[in-house]
């Protein structure tokens, strides 16, 4: 199992580095959001992790109806991008945009936008050695792509690939049983009790993670399960927890 951690777990990014060396992790998601946004190489190559970046979290929407909101918003995407050829990462994790309340009855139109915006990520990645991979999202008000099926379906049709994150499928509805696509290259972990994602640590919620984690082994799924935890102790339990039921 190649296990690793988030760096949402502490804003102190050289402390937490030290502390996923201590863990013997071999995998580390780096958040390029504030207050990390801009990414301190010489730090980061100081470590002999394999990075993957997770783009910006605060303020984006890649499917904006406001085009320069759009345009600042994929800058960021490709900037990011940009940063993981950089360091050497593999992958980076893209959200999907967002549908305001006042923007609810173009919600057609703005899913056809943010499959524009799939398109130009992916034409923009070609050729860098970096893979951008579309997370599925909780379920929240004017999240997109909450529906893994449908954002399944959208990724074949583009031949992109997806960041599965378990616990916002959860919320979302969907069962231990359905949670797998051979779309998968990367996947968030994390617990909750559905009705949040509250990203508790891994044997706190309800997921029976024990039945998603075999799923995707019989799977031969063969990517890197990063650990999303709140914060470093949260972290420590979710390690414990997989220690204690032999997946790692």
């Amino acid at each position: 199992m190649k296990i690793g951690a988030s760096t949402l777990a502490s804003t102190d990014l050289e402390k937490f580095l030290d502390y996923c060396v201590d863990l013997n992790l071999d995998f580390v998601e780096i958040v390029k959001s504030y207050p990390n946004h801009d990414l301190d190489f010489d730090l980061l190559k100081s470590y002999d992790f394999t990075y993957s970046v997770h783009s910006p979290l605060i303020d984006m929407n890649i499917c904006s109806l406001t085009r320069s909101i759009r345009e600042a918003s994929m800058q960021e995407l490709k900037d990011s991008i940009d940063d993981a050829a950089r360091l050497g990462a593999r992958n980076v994790v893209i959200h999907p945009g967002k549908v305001s309340f006042l923007g609810q009855p173009y919600k057609d139109h703005i899913y056809e936008i943010c499959v524009d915006s799939f398109k130009e990520i992916h034409y923009y990645s070609s050729g860098t050695g970096v893979m951008p991979l579309i997370e599925n999202m909780p379920m929240i008000p004017g999240f997109m792509y909450t529906d893994i099926n449908r954002l399944n379906s959208t990724l074949e049709n583009l031949d992109m690939f997806m960041t599965f994150d378990i616990g916002h499928a959860y919320t979302a509805g969907f069962s231990e049983n359905e949670m797998y696509s051979p779309r998968i290259k990367h996947i968030h972990l994390h617990d909750n009790k559905e009705d949040d994602d509250s990203h508790l640590p891994l044997g706190e919620g309800s997921i029976d993670l024990k039945q998603v984690l075999h799923l995707f082994d019989e799977k031969n799924y063969n990517g890197t399960y990063i650990i999303e935890a709140n914060n470093p102790e949260s972290l420590k339990i979710s390690l414990e927890y997989l220690k204690n039921n032999n997946f790692i």
